[in-house]
Protein backbone atom coordinates (compact mmCIF):
# COMPACT_ATOMS: atom_id res chain seq x y z
CA UNK A 1 0.00 0.00 0.00
CA UNK A 2 1.16 2.99 -0.92
CA UNK A 3 1.96 5.66 1.72
CA UNK A 4 -0.54 8.93 2.73
CA UNK A 5 -0.20 12.26 2.15
CA UNK A 6 -1.75 14.87 3.26
CA UNK A 7 -1.91 18.13 0.47
CA UNK A 8 -3.11 21.30 2.24
CA UNK A 9 -4.55 23.57 -0.09
CA UNK A 10 -4.55 27.17 0.66
CA UNK A 11 -8.13 28.13 -1.20
CA UNK A 12 -7.27 31.98 -1.00
CA UNK A 13 -4.03 31.59 -2.72
CA UNK A 14 -3.74 32.39 -6.66
CA UNK A 15 -3.83 29.12 -7.76
CA UNK A 16 -6.48 27.57 -9.59
CA UNK A 17 -8.66 24.67 -9.10
CA UNK A 18 -7.31 22.81 -12.36
CA UNK A 19 -3.53 23.66 -11.40
CA UNK A 20 -4.58 22.15 -7.77
CA UNK A 21 -5.69 18.75 -9.61
CA UNK A 22 -2.54 19.04 -11.66
CA UNK A 23 -0.63 18.63 -8.69
CA UNK A 24 -3.03 16.43 -6.81
CA UNK A 25 -2.25 14.14 -9.69
CA UNK A 26 2.11 13.97 -9.68
CA UNK A 27 1.62 13.56 -5.99
CA UNK A 28 -0.71 10.95 -6.38
CA UNK A 29 1.47 8.83 -8.76
CA UNK A 30 4.35 7.75 -5.77
CA UNK A 31 1.85 8.80 -2.38
CA UNK A 32 -2.04 7.99 -1.55
CA UNK A 33 -2.96 12.08 -1.34
CA UNK A 34 -5.88 13.26 0.42
CA UNK A 35 -6.49 16.44 -0.17
CA UNK A 36 -7.64 19.28 2.74
CA UNK A 37 -8.58 23.00 2.40
CA UNK A 38 -7.15 25.66 4.83
CA UNK A 39 -9.81 28.64 4.58
CA UNK A 40 -8.25 30.97 7.15
CA UNK A 41 -5.18 31.53 9.57
CA UNK A 42 -5.22 28.50 12.35
CA UNK A 43 -7.22 26.00 9.85
CA UNK A 44 -3.66 24.80 8.33
CA UNK A 45 -2.04 24.30 11.81
CA UNK A 46 -4.90 22.11 12.76
CA UNK A 47 -5.33 20.08 9.90
CA UNK A 48 -1.38 19.27 9.67
CA UNK A 49 -1.80 18.33 13.70
CA UNK A 50 -4.25 16.10 12.76
CA UNK A 51 -2.46 14.29 9.56
CA UNK A 52 0.52 14.00 12.22
CA UNK A 53 -1.58 11.96 14.89
CA UNK A 54 -3.37 9.94 11.91
CA UNK A 55 -0.09 8.61 10.85
CA UNK A 56 0.34 10.48 7.32
CA UNK A 57 4.15 10.03 5.84
CA UNK A 58 4.48 13.59 4.47
CA UNK A 59 2.44 16.98 4.47
CA UNK A 60 2.85 18.87 1.81
CA UNK A 61 1.20 22.42 1.40
CA UNK A 62 0.49 24.57 -1.56
CA UNK A 63 0.19 28.19 -1.28
CA UNK A 64 2.40 31.38 -0.15
CA UNK A 65 4.67 31.77 2.60
CA UNK A 66 1.42 32.18 5.43
CA UNK A 67 0.04 28.64 4.44
CA UNK A 68 3.69 27.18 4.86
CA UNK A 69 4.18 28.96 8.09
CA UNK A 70 0.80 27.62 9.52
CA UNK A 71 1.40 24.17 8.65
CA UNK A 72 4.77 24.04 9.92
CA UNK A 73 3.62 25.51 13.32
CA UNK A 74 0.97 22.57 13.40
CA UNK A 75 3.80 19.92 12.56
CA UNK A 76 6.22 21.84 15.25
CA UNK A 77 8.16 19.35 17.57
CA UNK A 78 6.85 16.05 15.59
CA UNK A 79 8.37 14.11 13.08
CA UNK A 80 6.53 14.61 10.26
CA UNK A 81 8.34 16.71 7.86
CA UNK A 82 6.73 19.40 5.47
CA UNK A 83 7.00 19.81 1.82
CA UNK A 84 6.04 23.66 0.37
CA UNK A 85 5.47 23.93 -3.02
CA UNK A 86 5.44 27.32 -4.42
CA UNK A 87 1.55 28.62 -4.75
CA UNK A 88 1.88 32.13 -3.82
CA UNK A 89 3.21 35.73 -4.77
CA UNK A 90 6.53 35.45 -2.89
CA UNK A 91 7.17 31.83 -2.02
CA UNK A 92 10.16 32.65 0.16
CA UNK A 93 10.64 29.30 1.68
CA UNK A 94 10.00 27.54 -1.67
CA UNK A 95 12.96 29.38 -3.29
CA UNK A 96 14.96 29.19 0.05
CA UNK A 97 14.74 25.43 0.35
CA UNK A 98 15.44 25.33 -3.64
CA UNK A 99 11.81 23.69 -4.63
CA UNK A 100 11.92 24.61 -8.00
CA UNK A 101 8.69 27.15 -9.49
CA UNK A 102 7.48 23.99 -12.10
CA UNK A 103 4.78 22.37 -10.60
CA UNK A 104 6.42 19.21 -12.34
CA UNK A 105 9.85 19.43 -11.04
CA UNK A 106 9.01 20.38 -7.52
CA UNK A 107 6.83 17.20 -6.87
CA UNK A 108 9.66 15.54 -8.00
CA UNK A 109 11.83 17.32 -6.32
CA UNK A 110 10.06 16.87 -3.03
CA UNK A 111 9.43 12.87 -3.28
CA UNK A 112 13.50 13.01 -3.95
CA UNK A 113 14.43 15.10 -1.12
CA UNK A 114 11.46 12.95 1.16
CA UNK A 115 13.90 9.46 -0.17
CA UNK A 116 17.12 10.54 0.52
CA UNK A 117 16.15 12.09 4.08
CA UNK A 118 17.09 15.62 2.71
CA UNK A 119 15.11 17.28 6.24
CA UNK A 120 15.73 20.44 7.51
CA UNK A 121 15.22 21.58 11.35
CA UNK A 122 13.73 25.22 10.90
CA UNK A 123 13.02 26.66 14.59
CA UNK A 124 9.63 28.50 15.22
CA UNK A 125 9.09 32.10 15.81
CA UNK A 126 6.19 33.82 17.00
CA UNK A 127 4.94 37.76 16.17
CA UNK A 128 1.88 38.94 17.76
CA UNK A 129 1.49 35.12 18.36
CA UNK A 130 1.79 34.38 14.26
CA UNK A 131 3.97 31.70 13.21
CA UNK A 132 7.26 32.61 11.14
CA UNK A 133 10.02 30.84 10.29
CA UNK A 134 12.19 33.71 7.67
CA UNK A 135 11.85 37.09 8.78
CA UNK A 136 9.11 39.95 10.15
CA UNK A 137 9.72 43.25 10.11
CA UNK A 138 7.82 46.57 9.79
CA UNK A 139 9.16 49.42 7.24
CA UNK A 140 9.22 49.38 3.70
CA UNK A 141 9.00 45.74 3.20
CA UNK A 142 5.73 45.85 5.34
CA UNK A 143 4.22 48.73 3.52
CA UNK A 144 5.45 46.28 0.30
CA UNK A 145 3.02 43.39 1.37
CA UNK A 146 0.49 45.48 2.57
CA UNK A 147 0.04 46.87 -0.84
CA UNK A 148 0.02 43.85 -2.03
CA UNK A 149 -2.42 42.76 -0.52
CA UNK A 150 -4.63 45.62 -1.61
CA UNK A 151 -3.67 46.15 -4.74
CA UNK A 152 -4.71 43.08 -6.24
CA UNK A 153 -3.06 43.45 -10.10
CA UNK A 154 0.23 43.14 -8.21
CA UNK A 155 0.14 39.75 -6.89
CA UNK A 156 -1.21 38.58 -10.57
CA UNK A 157 2.60 39.68 -11.90
CA UNK A 158 4.81 36.68 -12.41
CA UNK A 159 7.30 35.66 -10.08
CA UNK A 160 8.01 38.43 -7.16
CA UNK A 161 7.86 40.70 -9.54
CA UNK A 162 5.06 42.99 -8.17
CA UNK A 163 6.38 42.72 -4.81
CA UNK A 164 9.80 43.98 -6.05
CA UNK A 165 7.51 46.94 -7.92
CA UNK A 166 5.83 47.49 -4.49
CA UNK A 167 9.28 47.86 -2.57
CA UNK A 168 10.79 49.92 -4.91
CA UNK A 169 8.11 52.32 -4.74
CA UNK A 170 7.47 52.09 -0.99
CA UNK A 171 11.30 52.94 -0.80
CA UNK A 172 11.17 56.00 -2.46
CA UNK A 173 8.37 56.93 -0.57
CA UNK A 174 10.22 56.99 2.55
CA UNK A 175 9.11 53.37 4.39
CA UNK A 176 6.20 54.02 6.10
CA UNK A 177 6.84 57.86 7.43
CA UNK A 178 6.03 56.35 10.91
CA UNK A 179 8.97 56.12 13.58
CA UNK A 180 8.86 52.86 15.99
CA UNK A 181 10.56 52.14 19.33
CA UNK A 182 12.33 48.68 19.59
CA UNK A 183 13.08 46.98 22.77
CA UNK A 184 15.22 43.92 23.56
CA UNK A 185 16.53 42.04 26.69
CA UNK A 186 19.92 43.82 26.15
CA UNK A 187 18.97 47.60 24.17
CA UNK A 188 16.13 49.89 22.90
CA UNK A 189 16.46 52.87 20.29
CA UNK A 190 14.25 54.34 18.37
CA UNK A 191 14.29 53.90 14.27
CA UNK A 192 12.31 54.11 10.39
CA UNK A 193 11.97 50.68 10.66
CA UNK A 194 12.85 47.46 12.14
CA UNK A 195 13.27 43.86 10.74
CA UNK A 196 13.57 40.50 12.37
CA UNK A 197 15.48 37.49 10.17
CA UNK A 198 16.18 34.27 10.91
CA UNK A 199 17.45 33.10 7.20
CA UNK A 200 19.91 34.27 4.59
CA UNK A 201 18.61 35.57 2.16
CA UNK A 202 15.60 37.63 3.35
CA UNK A 203 13.98 38.25 0.52
CA UNK A 204 13.95 37.88 -3.48
CA UNK A 205 14.00 41.15 -5.76
CA UNK A 206 12.37 39.53 -9.02
CA UNK A 207 14.58 36.61 -8.17
CA UNK A 208 17.27 38.44 -7.25
CA UNK A 209 18.32 36.94 -3.07
CA UNK A 210 18.13 40.00 -1.13
CA UNK A 211 20.59 39.79 1.68
CA UNK A 212 19.95 41.29 4.88
CA UNK A 213 22.43 39.15 6.88
CA UNK A 214 25.21 37.51 5.09
CA UNK A 215 25.75 34.31 6.37
CA UNK A 216 23.17 34.38 9.06
CA UNK A 217 23.63 30.74 11.29
CA UNK A 218 20.33 29.06 10.94
CA UNK A 219 18.27 29.47 13.99
CA UNK A 220 19.22 32.59 14.83
CA UNK A 221 16.91 35.80 15.38
CA UNK A 222 18.71 39.01 14.46
CA UNK A 223 17.56 42.34 14.65
CA UNK A 224 18.28 45.19 11.79
CA UNK A 225 16.98 48.94 12.78
CA UNK A 226 17.11 51.37 10.08
CA UNK A 227 17.94 55.16 11.06
CA UNK A 228 17.54 56.48 7.04
CA UNK A 229 16.07 55.24 4.10
CA UNK A 230 15.86 58.61 2.73
CA UNK A 231 16.01 58.16 -1.35
CA UNK A 232 19.90 59.77 -1.27
CA UNK A 233 20.85 56.41 0.79
CA UNK A 234 19.18 53.88 -1.35
CA UNK A 235 21.64 53.27 -4.07
CA UNK A 236 24.25 52.24 -1.62
CA UNK A 237 21.96 50.39 0.39
CA UNK A 238 20.13 48.48 -2.47
CA UNK A 239 24.08 47.27 -3.69
CA UNK A 240 25.44 46.16 -0.52
CA UNK A 241 21.75 43.92 -0.28
CA UNK A 242 21.92 42.48 -3.16
CA UNK A 243 25.61 41.96 -3.58
CA UNK A 244 25.55 40.35 0.47
CA UNK A 245 28.60 42.55 1.12
CA UNK A 246 26.78 43.86 4.33
CA UNK A 247 28.06 46.78 4.29
CA UNK A 248 25.35 48.35 5.23
CA UNK A 249 25.10 46.85 8.68
CA UNK A 250 26.49 48.30 11.77
CA UNK A 251 27.19 45.62 14.51
CA UNK A 252 26.50 46.80 17.80
CA UNK A 253 27.71 44.69 20.96
CA UNK A 254 25.09 44.03 23.63
CA UNK A 255 26.35 41.80 26.07
CA UNK A 256 26.56 43.49 29.70
CA UNK A 257 23.89 46.31 29.11
CA UNK A 258 26.43 48.09 27.08
CA UNK A 259 23.91 49.65 25.46
CA UNK A 260 21.58 50.59 28.17
CA UNK A 261 21.86 54.11 27.87
CA UNK A 262 19.80 53.18 24.24
CA UNK A 263 20.63 53.65 20.55
CA UNK A 264 20.37 56.68 19.56
CA UNK A 265 24.18 57.95 20.29
CA UNK A 266 25.31 54.21 18.24
CA UNK A 267 23.04 55.32 15.01
CA UNK A 268 24.93 58.86 14.87
CA UNK A 269 26.49 58.72 11.83
CA UNK A 270 25.58 55.16 10.72
CA UNK A 271 22.29 54.16 8.29
CA UNK A 272 21.70 50.51 10.03
CA UNK A 273 22.08 48.76 13.24
CA UNK A 274 22.43 45.30 13.46
CA UNK A 275 21.84 43.19 16.62
CA UNK A 276 22.76 39.53 16.76
CA UNK A 277 20.63 36.75 18.46
CA UNK A 278 18.05 38.49 20.43
CA UNK A 279 15.59 36.16 22.16
CA UNK A 280 12.89 38.24 21.93
CA UNK A 281 11.81 42.07 20.87
CA UNK A 282 8.98 44.30 21.27
CA UNK A 283 7.76 47.02 18.70
CA UNK A 284 5.84 49.96 19.39
CA UNK A 285 4.13 52.91 17.11
CA UNK A 286 5.32 55.85 18.24
CA UNK A 287 3.73 58.35 15.89
CA UNK A 288 0.92 56.09 14.99
CA UNK A 289 0.40 52.27 13.72
CA UNK A 290 2.59 50.54 11.77
CA UNK A 291 2.63 48.11 9.02
CA UNK A 292 3.53 44.44 9.91
CA UNK A 293 4.37 41.15 8.37
CA UNK A 294 5.66 37.81 8.93
CA UNK A 295 6.99 35.52 6.31
CA UNK A 296 5.13 37.86 3.72
CA UNK A 297 1.54 37.50 5.29
CA UNK A 298 0.19 40.71 5.64
CA UNK A 299 -0.85 41.22 9.73
CA UNK A 300 -2.65 44.82 9.37
CA UNK A 301 -1.70 48.10 11.49
CA UNK A 302 -0.52 47.58 14.66
CA UNK A 303 0.75 50.17 17.53
CA UNK A 304 2.65 47.03 19.46
CA UNK A 305 4.34 43.81 18.15
CA UNK A 306 6.15 41.43 20.75
CA UNK A 307 8.45 38.67 18.79
CA UNK A 308 9.37 35.55 20.74
CA UNK A 309 11.28 31.88 19.62
CA UNK A 310 8.86 29.60 21.11
CA UNK A 311 11.30 27.00 21.40
CA UNK A 312 10.00 24.53 19.43
CA UNK A 313 11.28 22.85 15.50
CA UNK A 314 9.74 21.51 12.10
CA UNK A 315 10.91 19.55 9.91
CA UNK A 316 10.86 20.29 6.42
CA UNK A 317 12.22 18.80 2.74
CA UNK A 318 14.85 20.73 1.61
CA UNK A 319 15.97 20.19 -2.08
CA UNK A 320 18.92 21.81 -2.90
CA UNK A 321 20.47 23.10 0.65
CA UNK A 322 24.00 22.87 2.00
CA UNK A 323 24.70 19.04 4.07
CA UNK A 324 25.40 21.31 6.70
CA UNK A 325 21.86 22.79 6.88
CA UNK A 326 20.40 19.89 7.39
CA UNK A 327 18.85 17.63 9.81
CA UNK A 328 20.67 14.43 8.90
CA UNK A 329 17.71 12.15 9.60
CA UNK A 330 18.94 9.33 6.39
CA UNK A 331 16.37 8.16 4.19
CA UNK A 332 12.93 8.17 4.74
CA UNK A 333 12.00 4.67 5.55
CA UNK A 334 8.06 3.59 4.72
Amino acid sequence: MRPRCLLLVNTRARRKEAFIEAVRSLVGRALLVELASSRSRGEGARLARRAAEEGVSLVISLGGDGTHADALSGLAGTPLPLGALPGGSLNLLPRHLGVPRDPRRAVAALLTALEDGRVMRLPLFLAAGVPFYLGAGAGPDATAVSWLERAGGLKRLPGSVGYAAALGAALLAGGTGRRLRFETAEAWGEASAVVLVTRDPYAYLAGIPFHLVPGLPAGRLDLLAFEDLGVLSLPGLFFSLVSGVGSHLERAPVAGGSLAQGLRSVFKGRKAIHLEGVKWARLQGLSGPFPFHADGEWLGERWEVEVVASGEESLVLAPRLAEEDLKGAGPARW
